[in-house]
């Protein structure tokens, strides 16, 4: 992100794409900063799926690993949910997360 615009609120992001330089205006209402990258996950039940480096499993990503994915519900997993139906973490990683 280059900047962000806007009146009295958010409205847009500036994003530059850092290996070309090149820069889009996208529309934004909101903004999440992920400050620091290492997931303070170790206390969480290993019922709670995570990934090599401890961020938290969620949505697709339940799914994408078979031998260790017990997803118990009829449905597909929501987007930001975790392996624990109903339970939305905020360590996760990869983009709109």
């Amino acid at each position: 992100m280059a900047a962000a615009e806007g009146a009295r609120r958010l409205e847009r992001l500036v994003l530059r794409e850092r290996a070309s330089g090149g820069q889009e205006l996208v529309d934004g209402a909101a903004l999440f900063v992920m400050i620091g990258a290492t997931p303070h996950t170790g206390w969480l039940p290993d019922s709670i799926l995570r990934d090599d480096r401890g961020f938290i499993r969620t949505g697709p990503d339940l799914l994408s690993d078979p031998p260790r994915a017990n997803w118990p519900l009829d449905r597909p997993p929501l987007a930001l949910e975790a392996s624990l139906p109903g339970y939305s973490p905020s360590a996760t990683s990869g983009p709109g997360r």
